[in-house]
């Protein structure tokens, strides 16, 4: 099981021995982090129990309240979202990756076999996804509409 715990949202992610997702999950942060984690968990647990699912690994911004409090171990985010999208896709060559703070771009040459190059943005709201659901929100339509508007563009995106 993997658990990335970020500013907006506390993400579950569980995988079977053939390392096929069985479950996918998330919960956003309004009180503390630690309450999302306890209700990520609880709903798994009606699903599996924790000595079912066996080992547990942390990510993310907020990773080492869970993992100190829970025992479990953290792992480098960027890796993970590297490794789990070259999974299922191994010819990916670009990783977009859009948080509720953050944003950061990694670009990968001969999947995990090379160092890749890696760009965040700094800690701020601007272009990332805490950003994006403000627009939408702002108009009046669901973050869904607001990404189908998005991929509909022909242009250059600004510089």
């Amino acid at each position: 099981m993997g658990l990335d715990v970020g500013s907006v949202n506390v993400k579950l992610s569980l995988v079977d021995e053939r390392q096929q997702v069985i479950l996918r999950d998330a919960e956003r942060i309004i009180s503390t982090t630690g309450a999302a984690v306890d209700s990520l968990l609880a709903r798994l647990d009606r699903r599996f129990t924790l000595e079912e699912v066996g080992n547990a690994g942390v990510t993310g911004g907020g990773r080492a309240a869970v993992s100190s409090s829970r025992g479990w171990p953290e792992f480098s985010g960027s890796l993970a979202t590297a490794a789990g999208l070259l999974h299922d896709h191994p010819d990916a060559r670009t990783i977009v990756q859009i948080g509720g703070q953050t944003s950061t771009v990694m670009s990968l040459a001969d999947g995990l076999k090379k160092p890749w190059k890696m760009v965040s943005n700094p800690l701020c709201a601007a272009g990332t996804g805490r950003f994006l659901e403000q627009q939408a929100y702002r108009l009046d339509i669901s973050l869904e509409d607001f990404a189908n508007l998005a991929l509909e563009c022909q242009e250059s995106p600004p510089g």
